[in-house]
């Protein structure tokens, strides 16, 4: 209880704010787009990481801070618009009515629809209504919005959601099959696995959590294309990464 109201306190005081972290093509390291992270002030100490918050609070309340994080990084990036992926829960759209409002805060700020991806975060339901969630994600392919599954292969995400959910683009690996991937041959025999699997639904496969550069070269080798991690650059702000990237140098 005491977390929940310091968390919509927070919330109030728009003590909630985005940070960027890059996912890059392998074969140059440039960044293809960005994902959109969450991080808040330091006058606030909730305890805990933001995995571990939006685990611990109401799923409407994580959903606020999501949208107003959003409305901050469209509010600063729309003059120069980047590809941009945004974390969304499944009861998300089910049962609040992300979809709609994402579109919303999206036109709000006349910020471009084909340049947002959505990315499936899960809370471990036991049950998900997947015709229920493909109309709404219909409703972001409508508006040219892309779909993201992610941590792909963890308890929650997993063969099953990549064929009862509709029209996903990403397939974004678990950061576990990342790890000593350079000296584990089992993880590079799923690897290619999935590299000539992932096309069947028409996704491209990202690789996270990526931290070294034998990793990296390891990726490449089983033909992943892109990929995020802090080899790459960690979750920073707008205005950091504007340094480094033209393509956010003017947000």
């Amino acid at each position: 209880m005491e977390l929940t109201r310091l968390t919509q306190q927070a919330l109030r005081e728009g003590a909630f704010y985005p940070v960027v972290q890059p996912i890059v093509t392998l074969s140059d390291q440039n960044p293809v787009s960005w994902e959109m992270l969450t991080r808040w002030d330091e006058s606030f100490n909730f305890g805990c990481n933001v995995g571990e918050l939006f685990s611990r609070i109401d799923s409407q309340t994580s959903l606020e801070i999501t949208l107003s994080v959003l409305v901050k990084a469209l509010k600063r990036l729309h003059p120069n618009p980047i590809r941009l992926n945004v974390n969304v829960s499944s009861y998300h759209l089910l049962a609040f009515g992300a979809a709609e409002r994402i579109i919303e805060i999206a036109n709000n700020y006349n910020y471009p629809l084909q340049l947002i991806t959505i990315e499936l975060t899960e809370n471990y339901q036991s049950y998900i209504d997947f015709p229920k969630l493909n109309l709404a994600l219909t409703i972001l392919n409508n508006n040219k919005m892309a779909i993201s599954l992610d941590d792909f292969g963890t308890a929650a995400s997993t063969y099953e959601r990549l064929f009862r959910i509709a029209n996903v683009s990403q397939v974004k690996l678990d950061r576990f099959f990342i790890e000593n991937i350079e000296f584990d041959t089992r993880k590079q025999m799923l690897l290619n696995h999935l590299v000539a699997y992932a096309p069947l639904f028409g996704a491209e496969i990202i690789a996270e959590g990526v931290e070294t550069q034998s990793q990296t070269m390891t990726l490449a080798e089983c033909g992943i294309r892109y990929a995020q991690g802090f080899y790459f650059g960690r979750p920073d702000t707008l205005a950091r990464y504007s340094q480094d990237y033209g393509s956010i140098a003017n947000a």
